[in-house]
C-alpha cells in the first residue's frame, strides 16, 4: 500500500489499523487486533477483531462429526462458547474437550432432535453455562432411507421426517424465545 505524506489524517480508520498491523507483523512486534482499533477508539471490553464471535453462544445439533463437528470448531476457534448437541456422546464430549483444551468453552449435551424435550434441554445448557444462545445451527440430519417407494420403510420415513423436519423446528421453537429475550 502506498500513503503519501501527510495522508494519514484522511485515511478511513480500517486502512490506518491494517497498516498500522502490517508495520507491527513486519517488524515482528507482538500486537492485538481489536474492532477498537479498526474504529478508532472504544473500550477495553469490545470484541477482539480476530476473535468477532467472542461473548456469543452457538448451540450445534449433529455435531458429532462432518460439517456439525467442524461448525463447532470454527465457532469455538472465532470466540463463540458452544454447545455440541448430538446423539451420539462420545464424540462430542472429545470434541468440547478439543476445543476447551485449545482454550475456548465448550460443553457437549445427549440429544435426539426428533425430541422437543432433548432441544429445551441444549438450550438451557446454553443458558446455564454461557448466559443464552446467539447462534442455533440446526446441522443434524440423516440421508436414510434411500429406497424406490415400493421398497421404502414406512417407519424409517417416519424416522427421518422426525429428523430433517421436525427437529429443525423442534430447535427453532427451543431456541427462539431465549433469543427474543435477548434482544
Amino acid at each position: 500500500v502506498f500513503v503519501e505524506d501527510g495522508a494519514e489524517g484522511r485515511l478511513p480508520a480500517l486502512l490506518r489499523w491494517l497498516l498500522s498491523a502490517r508495520s507491527a507483523f513486519l517488524s515482528g512486534q507482538p500486537f492485538r487486533l481489536s474492532m477498537r482499533a479498526a474504529k478508532g477508539g472504544g473500550t477495553d471490553d469490545e470484541v477482539p477483531f480476530a476473535r468477532p464471535l467472542a461473548k456469543k453462544v452457538a448451540l450445534v445439533t449433529g455435531a458429532a462429526r462432518g460439517i456439525g463437528a467442524e461448525t463447532a470448531r470454527d465457532m469455538a476457534s472465532k470466540g463463540a462458547a458452544v454447545v455440541l448437541a448430538a446423539r451420539s456422546t462420545q464424540e462430542i464430549d472429545k470434541i468440547a474437550a478439543e476445543i476447551n483444551d485449545a482454550g475456548g468453552q465448550a460443553r457437549a449435551i445427549a440429544c435426539d432432535v426428533s425430541v422437543y424435550a432433548d432441544l429445551v434441554a441444549a438450550v438451557a445448557l446454553c443458558n446455564e453455562a454461557f448466559g443464552g444462545v446467539h447462534f442455533l445451527v440446526n446441522n443434524a440430519g440423516v440421508i436414510d432411507p434411500i429406497a424406490h417407494l415400493a421398497d421404502a420403510d414406512p417407519e424409517e420415513w417416519g424416522a427421518a421426517i422426525d429428523i430433517n423436519t421436525k427437529g429443525v423446528f423442534y430447535g427453532l421453537r427451543a431456541a427462539l424465545p431465549v433469543m427474543l429475550e435477548q434482544g
